[in-house]
This record gives C-alpha cells, structure tokens and sequence, in this order.
C-alpha cells in the first residue's frame, strides 16, 4: 500500500481488517473511479453485514464517488 503498487485482483475473501486498510487508503489516496467501484462491489458481495468501521469507510468512498444518497444511509 505504502508504494501503492497493490493489485485489487489479487485480493479474495479479504477479512474485516484488510477490507478496512485498503478502504482507508483508497478513500485518501485513490482518483481512479474505476478501482473506487471495484473495490465498493467486491466488499458488498464480500460481507453480508457490513462492519462498523467498514460501513463508515464504505461511506466516504460512496460520497467520494458522488453517490451521495448511498452514502448518507452508510454513514
């Protein structure tokens, strides 16, 4: 992440916690829209119950995107 050379291809059935740090730094440090939507689609059909911290973060990456609607019913 650090030298943001990872790839969300090779990510599969993430964890809670691994969810949460990649969702931190792409809200922080993501432009590409493309990897914003693949990521929020992976997580939704990831956990059927969003975390806490995970629906926050969810949150922001939806307001980020200007999904403002689904983004006030996350956070």
């Amino acid at each position: 992440l650090l030298d943001e050379q990872f790839s969300m291809d090779s990510i599969k059935n993430m964890d809670e916690f691994t969810a949460i740090t990649i969702a931190r730094h792409l809200a922080l440090y993501e432009q590409n829209q493309t990897k914003l939507e693949g990521f929020l689609y992976q997580v939704q059909s990831e956990f059927d119950a969003l975390p806490d911290e995970l629906n926050l973060w969810m949150g922001i990456l939806n307001y980020k995107l200007g999904n403002l609607d689904k983004a006030k019913t996350l956070l």
